[in-house]
C-alpha cells in the first residue's frame, strides 16, 4: 500500500483523505486524532489513520489500526490496508489470506489480484497461479506494465519459459518504450543466453534515460565482463559504487569483478578495496544478544552452510560429497539456501541436511535471527562475493565461529568472518595470509572432487602423437581471460611456432574478438580454433584434441581444471601472490606435478610450454596415467577430506571455547 483508500463519507473525512493524497500526513493525523477522541469507534477514521501510519512506515501500528477498523465494520479499503501492512511486515501468510478475501469480496477489483501475485511470486511452486492472477490484473486494467514485468520475471526465473518472459517484457515496452525496469530485465534475459550485444544496446539506452541508477551500471558491467572487457567493466562498477556506496550488493559485485585482472589494481590495492566492504556491512548490522552456545570443546556441534548455489552448480559439485560424508554423530548440518530455484541436486542435498532453511526472501536481520534460533555453532559461507551471496548476514555475528570457503579462493574482506579455509599451497605463509582479512585455517586439501556418471568416458591417446605438434587448450569461462592473458598466449604460440590453441567462449561476439586478437599479432588463423559454449559431453570430448591446458590468472580454474585432468590433460598454471591465482598449484602439487607445470613468472610459463613441446613421449605417458593418479590422490578421497574438515572445525571451535574461559 502506498496510497490511501477511497474517501469515506462525511465532509471532514473527505477533506482528511485529500490531505493524505497530498502527502500532508501530519495535518491529516492531527485531525484524525481529534475525531477519534470524540468518536473512538469511527471505523472510517481508523482506516484513514491506518493509511497515515502505513505511509509513514509505521507498519505495526498501521496493522493494529486497520484491525481495529475491521473489528467495527468490514470494509474493502480497511482489509486492503491491513493486507498491505502485513506484507510490509513480511507476514506473508496473513497478507495472502487478506488478498484472497478481497478477491472474493470484489472480483472486479484489479489491485488484490496484483498484490496477491506479488506475495505468491516468492514461491516457485506458485508460479502458474501467479501468472493467472497477473493476467486477471491486466484484464482489469490494473498496473498493466508492472503486471507484464512480473509475468516476465516469474516465467524466466521459476518456469524457465524464455518465450513467455521475452513476450511479457516486450509487452511492457510496447506500453512504455522508456520503461527502464523492462529494459533492464530484457537485457538480463539476453545476457543469460549470451546475446551480449543486444543486451548492451538496451542497457546503454537505460543509462541514457536514468544515469543515476547503480543497478544499470552493475548489469552493463557484467555484459562487458563476459566479453573480456575488464577495464571498462571496472570503470562502470566504480560508477555504480559511487552512486550506491552503502549497498553491499553493488560493492560486492564490484569486488568480484576485480578478481579478473592483475593490471587494474595491485594486490595491495585489491585487498584494501575488500577491507572497505567490511565498513559497509558493519554499518548495517545490529548487535545481537550474547551467545547461548555452550563452550564445550567435545560436544556435538551444529554447523550451518550458507549458499545460493546448492543446485546444479560447481559449488554443489564439491559440497555434496562433504555433506554426505560428515559424521552425524559429531555434527548436525543445517543449510541456508539463498535461491528460489530448485533442481534434483537441491532436493538431494535437502534430504541429506538435518535442517534446511530457504532464506531467499529473508532480510539480513531475519536470517541472522533464524541462525541464532537454530543455535548454529559454526557458520560457513560458500559464496564469497559471487552473486546472491549473504555476506552481510555474517556482520551480524549470528554464530560464534564463522568461516568462508569454496565459492572461490579469496578473502571476503570481513573482520566478522574468523577463518578462511585454505591449504598450504593457497596460503604458504600464514603470517602474510595472501591478502586475507580472515585467519587461514589449513586443510590438507582445499576441496574434494567427485566425477559424475556422465564423465565415465575413456581417456584417448595424446593428440600430439598423431598431429606432430602440441595443442594447448583454454576451457575456462571467458570472463577470466583478459587482454594480458591473451598477450601471454600470443607469446607462447610465437615461442612454440608449430603449436595450436583451442578455446571455448560463452558469447558469439567473443569468437571474432579472439580471432582478430591473435591475427593482429601475427598468429595464423589456422593455429587458433574457437568454439562457442558446448554441451557437457562435447566439452569433455574436446579434451581429446588437447595436449596441455592453459590456466587463466589471476583467477585460476578449479572445476574446469579437474575435468581436464580427469580426461588426461594436465594444466600449465601461473601462480601469483593472491590465493585466487594459486588454484592450479593447489591441484597439481598433490599429484606431484607442480615442478613441471607450475610457473611463477611469465617467462617461466613460456619456458615450460617450450620444454613440453620437446617431451612428447613423456607427456603421452603422463596422460595415460593421470586419471588413475587423480583417483588415488587426496583430491578424490571423500572420507579423508571429511575427517580433515571435521578436525579443522573442531580445532577452531576449541579455540573459541578457550577464549570464553
Amino acid at each position: 500500500m502506498n496510497k490511501p483508500g477511497r474517501a469515506p463519507g462525511g465532509a471532514p473525512l473527505q477533506q482528511i483523505a485529500q490531505l493524505i493524497a497530498a502527502g500532508r500526513l501530519d495535518a491529516a493525523g492531527q485531525q484524525l486524532q481529534l475525531i477519534l477522541r470524540k468518536t473512538p469507534l469511527n471505523s472510517d477514521a481508523l482506516r484513514l489513520l491506518g493509511d497515515v501510519l502505513l505511509l509513514r512506515g509505521q507498519h505495526e501500528a498501521a496493522f493494529d489500526t486497520y484491525q481495529r477498523s475491521l473489528s467495527l465494520r468490514v470494509s474493502f479499503d480497511a482489509l486492503l490496508g491491513m493486507a498491505g501492512a502485513a506484507e510490509k511486515l513480511r507476514r506473508f501468510d496473513v497478507a495472502e489470506q487478506g488478498y484472497r478475501s478481497l478477491i472474493r469480496m470484489n472480483p472486479k477489483a484489479g489491485e488484490p489480484y496484483y498484490r496477491l501475485a506479488a506475495v505468491l511470486s516468492q514461491q516457485v511452486d506458485k508460479a502458474e497461479e501467479v501468472i493467472g492472477l497477473l493476467t486477471k490484473s491486466i484484464s482489469l486494467d490494473w498496473r498493466v506494465k508492472a503486471s507484464y514485468m512480473m509475468i516476465g520475471h516469474v516465467a524466466h526465473k521459476s518456469l524457465k519459459n524464455i518465450d513467455m518472459a521475452y513476450n511479457a517484457f516486450q509487452k511492457a515496452l510496447e506500453i512504455d518504450p522508456d520503461y527502464i525496469d523492462a529494459l533492464l530485465e530484457l537485457a538480463g534475459l539476453y545476457m543469460a543466453y549470451n546475446r551480449i550485444e543486444e543486451a548492451g544496446k538496451l542497457l546503454r539506452k537505460a543509462i541514457e534515460l536514468d544515469p543515476t541508477r547503480s543497478d544499470l551500471y552493475q548489469t552493463f558491467s557484467l555484459s562487458l565482463l563476459s566479453l573480456g572487457k575488464h577495464e571498462e567493466c571496472h570503470q562502470l562498477l566504480q560508477q555504480a559504487v559511487a552512486l550506491s556506496p552503502d549497498q553491499p550488493g553493488v560493492y560486492s559485485a564490484y569486488l568480484f569483478s576485480t578478481n579478473y585482472s592483475d593490471t587494474i589494481l595491485t594486490p595491495q590495492q585489491w585487498f584494501d578495496e575488500h577491507l572497505k566492504f567490511n565498513a559497509v556491512v558493519d554499518a548495517l548490522a545490529k548487535p545481537l544478544p550474547p551467545f547461548a552456545n555452550v563452550p564445550d570443546p567435545q560436544r556435538k556441534l551444529r554447523i550451518g552452510f550458507v549458499s545460493a548455489d546448492l543446485r546444479g552448480h560447481s559449488v554443489a559439485y564439491f559440497f555434496q560429497p562433504l555433506l554426505q560424508q560428515l559424521d552425524r554423530q559429531q555434527f548436525e548440518v543445517y543449510c541456508y539456501y539463498n535461491n528460489r530455484r530448485s533442481d534434483d541436486t537441491t532436493e538431494a542435498m535437502q534430504r541429506l541436511a538435518d535442517g534446511w532453511r530457504n532464506v531467499a526472501t529473508m532480510t539480513d536481520e531475519e536470517m541472522a535471527l533464524q541462525i541464532r534460533a537454530d543455535a548454529i555453532d559454526l557458520l560457513v559461507d560458500l559464496g564469497v562475493h559471487t552473486g546472491d551471496n549473504r555476506l552481510p548476514v555474517f556482520a551480524w555475528r549470528p554464530a560464534p565461529v564463522q568461516f568462508t570457503w569454496l565459492g572461490y579462493a579469496a578473502t571476503s574482506g570481513m573482520r566478522s568472518i574468523d577463518y578462511i579455509l585454505s591449504d598450504r599451497y593457497y596460503t604458504p605463509d600464514a603470517a602474510a595470509a595472501c591478502y586475507c582479512a580472515e585467519k587461514p585455517a589449513l586443510l590438507q586439501g582445499y576441496r574434494v572432487f567427485r566425477a559424475s556418471a556422465e564423465m565415465n568416458v575413456p581417456v584417448e591417446t595424446l593428440p600430439a602423437l598423431r598431429n606432430g605438434y602440441l595443442t594447448f587448450g583454454s576451457f575456462n569461462n571467458f570472463i577470466k581471460i583478459s587482454t594480458d592473458v591473451l598477450s601471454l598466449w600470443v607469446e607462447l604460440l610465437q615461442q612454440v611456432p608449430d603449436a595450436r590453441l583451442v578455446m571455448i567462449v560463452q558469447a558469439r561476439e567473443s569468437i571474432e574478438y579472439v580471432q582478430d586478437f591473435f591475427a593482429q599479432r601475427g598468429i595464423a588463423p589456422q593455429r587458433v580454433q574457437v568454439h562457442w559454449k558446448l554441451r557437457f559431453d562435447k566439452f569433455l570430448a574436446l579434451h581429446n584434441e588437447v595436449d596441455i591446458a592453459l590456466d587463466t590468472w589471476p583467477f585460476g580454474g578449479l572445476t574446469t581444471t579437474l575435468h581436464g585432468m580427469w580426461m588426461g590433460v594436465p594444466i600449465l598454471t601461473l601462480a601469483g601472490e593472491r590465493m585466487l591465482s594459486r588454484s592450479g598449484l593447489s591441484l597439481l602439487a598433490p599429484l606431484g606435478l607442480d615442478r613441471d607445470f607450475v610457473a611463477y613468472s611469465r617467462a617461466e610459463y613460456v619456458q615450460k610450454a617450450q620444454q613440453w613441446s620437446r617431451q612428447i613421449p613423456q607427456l603421452a605417458e603422463l596422460r595415460a596415467g593421470l586419471r588413475q593418479r587423480l583417483q588415488q590422490s587426496i583430491l578424490m578421497d571423500e572420507p579423508g577430506f571429511a575427517r580433515d574438515f571435521e578436525s579443522r572445525m573442531r580445532a577452531c571451535w576449541s579455540e573459541w571455547c578457550a577464549k570464553q574461559k
